[in-house]
């Protein structure tokens, strides 16, 4: 996952999960060094 792929993944969560993580969580992920995986289908 890039910083560019934030709003899209965080627009997933908030359509799959009662209690969705926020940007913000994401991003604090991406900054401490976390392994984050995306798959983009037709795009």
């Amino acid at each position: 996952m890039r910083p560019a792929d934030l709003q899209a993944v965080a627009d997933v969560e908030l359509a799959s999960y009662q209690f969705p993580w926020n940007i913000g969580i994401f991003r604090d992920c991406l900054l401490a060094g976390y392994q984050s995986l995306v798959l983009e289908i037709g795009g």
